[in-house]
């Protein structure tokens, strides 16, 4: 028996992907190439968020290529499962990047 995506499966996550992709690339112009909102130069430090965030970016673009990509007949269904690997850890690092810049902007202004 031949296995099949859920219908909608892959634009879901694919769409999800892309959105994600999209607020990481305005919360990078907006940490990154606004340092006059904080008032400070560019630091060493600012690349604890940077860093994690364009990792971040490169796994959420690669999530349709993952989840669209063909497969071999024994490996149905396999493409979803790593387009959705791929989407977890570019959530994960995103949200690890918008926490470290939080809590470096926390810091540097109550601490």
């Amino acid at each position: 028996m031949k296995l099949k995506h859920p219908d909608g499966s892959v634009q879901g996550l694919s769409s999800a992907a892309i959105g994600l992709f999209a607020l990481l690339i305005a919360f990078i112009g907006y940490t990154a190439f606004n340092s006059s909102s904080t008032g400070i130069a560019w630091q060493r430090v600012d690349l604890l968020h940077l860093i994690p965030a364009s990792l971040a970016c490169i796994f959420l673009a690669f999530v349709p290529w993952q989840a669209t990509r063909p497969r071999q007949e024994d490996e149905t269904g396999k493409s979803i499962e790593a387009g959705r690997r791929y989407f977890a850890i570019g959530a994960l690092l995103t949200v690890l990047a918008i926490l470290g810049f939080l809590l470096r902007d926390y810091l540097g202004h109550y601490a």
